[in-house]
Formats: C-alpha cells, structure tokens, sequence
C-alpha cells in the first residue's frame, strides 16, 4: 500500500477551463449559431442523442451473482473476462481475446503482457457489442469528459459513449478535456491541427466551425495539469472492478478499483498508465474509504516547470487507516521529466488529521509542511516542516537542517511558525483529574509552548557549535548527534534570517508570558486505534 501514486487517481475534470493564457484575452467560450457552424465528414459519427451515465449503487453481492449468470450463459464466446462496470443500473463487461495475463493493468505489475498480444472490448449483460474487441486498451468511462469513454488502437486514440456510438475514430494523438464550451464534448488533436468534438457527434479540426480559435490551438500544460482534480464521490467518473464470480463479504480485493489514467494525462509521461486499489466506497466516519487527488500547484523555474501531485486515500476500515502520497515532479519545456521526489505519509488517523501542504520560499526552495509523528520529548505528533532546493537544471535535492525547527534558518518566519498540531500524552497530573468513564488519553495544542520557543532559540545558537553554559542546554544538546560545541560566542557566524528569528521567537515569548494557557488552547480527546 506504500507504493501509491498520488497522480493517479484522479479524473474529475469539471472545473478545467479550456483557454490557455495565449487566449485569456479573446471572448469566453460558446457555440456560435449551427448555421456557422462547420463539421468535418471524416471521422464523425452519425448525429446522436447524448446519452447520460452516471454510476450506480453498487451490491456486490449481485454483481458477483449476475456476473456468474452471464459467464454461464455467454463465457463460451469469451476467452477472458477480466474487469466490469456498473452503469445507469446496467452491468458492463470489457472482454479479452489473446495474450491476457490475470492482472495484466495493475500498476506494478512487471509479467503484463505487451500491447498487441492481446485486444479487448466491451459487452453488456445480453451479449451485445458496445466496443468491438479490438483494442489494446479501454478507459474508464468519465475519465476525460463526462458520458465518454477513450479507447487506443496502436497508439492512437478513439472514443464510444455506452451504448455503441462510435464517436471518434481511433485516428488521433490526443483528447483533451473542454468542460466550459458549450456543446463541446472534448479538444481532439491529430497530429498538430487541434478540434473539437460537439456533443452530437460531429468532429472538425475546420478552424471556421467556431470562432474562439483556442479549440484550435495547444492548450497550456499549466491548465491542463493544475485545473484536474478527482475525488471518489465523482458521480460521473465509473469505476472498473476486477471481475468477480463470487462474494465475500470482507474481501478488499472486491472493494478495489482501477483507473485508467486519462490519455492526456499519461501522455505527459509524468504518471504510470493504470492506478489499482482505488476503493471507491465511501462511509461515515474513520476509514471512510473517501479518494481524492489533486495537482497541487506548478511553478516556473528558469526554463523548467515543479509540478506537484497529491494523493489521499482513507481506507474503508474501522481503524481509520489513510495513505498520503505527493510527487515533486520537474519538466522541461517539451514536458519531459527531469527528476521527482516522492513523499509519503501512511498510518492511522491520530489526534491530528494528516496533512501535507507546499510552498514555494522562491523558484528554488520549496517548504513541505506536514503533521506526522514525531522524534520529540514531548509530542508524540506534530507540525514538522522539510526544505527541499530545485536547481535551475531541474535536478531536486533535500537540504540538509539539523533540528526540529529547520525554517529557523531557511527564512523569516511570522507568528504562523509558532502554530499547528502538536498532540502529546497525558501528564501525571493530568491523568489524576480525568474521570475514569472519560478515557481521556491525550493532549492537543495549537501553540507552541515557551518551553518549546527555548529550544526554538537555542538550536539556531547550537547550530554554529555554541557552547552552552547552562546544564540545561548542555544537557538536552549533548543528546543531539549533530551538535558539535566549539565556540563561546558565535554572534559574527549569525545570519540576517537568522537574527531576525531570534528577534521574533523572543517577541513572541513576550507575548506569552502570563498568557500561555490561551495561546496553546490545550484540548483533551481520547485515541484508541482498533486492531
């Protein structure tokens, strides 16, 4: 389960906007009257009605049950069954012809048989052909647009709603979503003229068929990539399950899911093809089972671009377990990657919610704020900070801080340093006034304490070898491995940022003194993690 990608999930594009920067200054997008409106003949299906889908309500007790009805009925005309779908109360099933391996889409899966050893389409219930079985790969429907289903034949890329419209021949490089042009289902591209497909059926790559030329250029990587998100409440994105021919009422595998990464998206070349192990069940409470995914944010540096994804799944079980995964991504200007670094954050929910925030200090430093466990005295978890450097070749390296409060010395902090989660046990005192039906067992802060402000001080100092006079910081000091002490006075090796925190930490203490208690706002709770 560690070996999530964050990426990956993720296909709820309701909020893309189409235009790229080139084109934020021409009129918003909308279909023009149909008289001036121009469709190609060529790869166009005959006009259709839009056909609606939507995912249904999962039993899979009677998915397993009609799945082993279709099999009886029908499994001679198959060699393999591998995956189905659920759809507007229907059930859907992608068969294989050829060299099908079991879990041949699996992300990690190394003995996946090759593109063309084997093709796959789709049926229903009755046998019927929705797409024939020629393809090497079926998308999930939903992933790319609403009601629209992406298929790939030898690379290239085609498209069919449920019930059989062929609507794009597989002819071109690319798909792209478009949500905000009315009557537009989606960008098409083939080769280097870009289009659009009307949600009729109609495709044209004819720059006169609208008047907003930006369906007709490259969209920018930056909307493409910053403007997608998915979540597992997603009513349009349809899951796809691994065939089952039985029920078992606790079996994970059946909980499970798979996503075929949209074709835009893989094609970035930044995020594998197929995403398993997303459980699309979602419950009240711990382990809610909810997904969700996000391009956190993109930045420019030099001529290279940081992409960061986020991933987060709370696992459907009662002991609250999640999975967090993010990837810092640099690419060049062909979208090419240069380096990623991956960070990841698993275990059961505790007193503070897991969380991972990004921020970019400036074009090179980018800060990693996240409340997990912690090596403390005190706090069992708590609001920790990394720094990481970009350089200007791309290439992404961790930078070295020794301490528990690193951005002491990256840059000048404010009073939000001085804030977060920070959950500890009970003190003995504490533990004599809780009530025995309470069950009370730990402690939650939102401030740091003075005693933690201190030592906040006191590692800038220690961190240029000062020698500390008092016990107390000799004593706590002698224990950190990378403290050397070498000088009684180190005020010249000081830096601005670092002076500048001193100042601030001490103001802050100031403030506190007499004051604590409000600052932290000490709250009780009780954490019991079921086995």
């Amino acid at each position: 389960m560690k070996n999530l990608w964050p990426l990956l999930l993720l296909i709820s594009f309701y909020f893309y906007q189409c235009a790229s920067t080139e084109t934020s200054q021409e009129a918003p997008f909308q279909a023009t009257s149909a008289d001036s409106i121009q469709f190609s003949k060529e790869n166009t299906a005959p006009t259709i009605k839009l056909v609606e889908t939507q995912r249904s309500n999962i039993n899979l007790k009677t998915i397993a049950a009609r799945t082993a009805a279709f099999e009886k009925q029908f499994g001679a005309f198959h060699q393999h069954i591998p995956y189905t779908m659920f759809i507007n109360n229907q059930l859907y099933f992608i068969v294989a012809t050829g060299d099908w391996k079991e879990d041949n889409w699996k992300d990690s899966n190394q003995n996946a048989a090759p593109k063309g050893s084997y093709k796959v389409g789709l049926v229903n219930e009755l046998n019927e052909t929705i797409i024939p079985i020629k393809y090497d790969k079926i998308y999930n429907m939903g992933g790319v647009a609403p009601n629209l289903m992406e298929v790939e034949l030898d690379g290239k890329l085609g498209a069919y709603d449920i019930v059989g419209n062929e609507l794009l021949k597989a002819e071109f490089d690319g798909i792209y979503p478009c949500n905000n042009v009315k009557n537009a289902w989606v960008q098409v591209r083939k080769g280097d003229q870009f289009g659009w497909l009307r949600t009729s059926g109609e495709v044209s790559l004819d720059t006169m068929s609208h008047y907003n030329k930006a369906l007709f250029k490259a969209q920018s990587v930056a909307n493409l990539l910053t403007n997608w998100s998915f979540d597992s409440n997603s009513e349009t994105l349809i899951p796809i399950f691994k065939t089952q021919r039985t029920f078992q009422k606790d079996s994970r595998v059946q909980q499970e899911a798979l996503l075929v990464l949209p074709s835009y998206l893989y094609q970035l070349g930044l995020v594998p093809e197929f995403r398993t192990e997303w459980s699309p069940f979602v419950r009240n409470g711990p382990g809610n089972g909810e997904t969700t995914a996000t391009i956190e944010t993109a930045r420019k540096t030099g001529n290279n671009q940081t992409v960061i994804s986020a991933f987060k799944q709370y696992i459907a079980d009662p002991r609250g377990y999640y999975e967090e995964r993010n990837d810092i991504i640099t690419v060049n200007e062909k979208m090419e990657k240069i380096d990623v670094l991956s960070i990841e954050h698993y275990g059961i929910q505790g007193p503070c919610s897991p969380n991972i925030r990004f921020r970019f200090i400036d074009d090179n430093t980018l800060e990693v704020m996240m409340i997990k466990a912690a090596h403390h005295p005190t706090y069992t978890m708590m609001t920790t900070y990394t720094y990481h450097h970009i350089s200007a070749n791309g290439k992404i390296s961790s930078i070295d801080v020794k301490g528990l409060y690193p951005f002491t010395r990256i840059l000048k902090i404010t009073d939000f340093y001085f804030k977060g989660c920070f959950s500890r046990d009970l003190t003995e005192e504490e533990r004599a006034t809780v009530k025995e039906d309470d069950y009370l067992n730990f402690a939650n802060l939102e401030h740091l304490t003075i005693d933690d402000l201190d030592v906040m001080r006191n590692e800038i100092y220690a961190a240029h070898g000062y020698i500390f006079t008092k016990k107390k910081w000799q004593d706590y000091f002698a224990k950190q491995a990378w403290y050397t002490p070498q000088f009684k006075n180190v005020d010249d090796q000081l830096s601005e940022i670092e002076k500048h925190n001193i100042r601030a930490i001490l103001n802050q203490k100031k403030k506190m003194e007499g004051h604590e208690a409000e600052f932290i706002n000490t709250t009780y709770g009780v954490f019991v993690a079921a086995g």
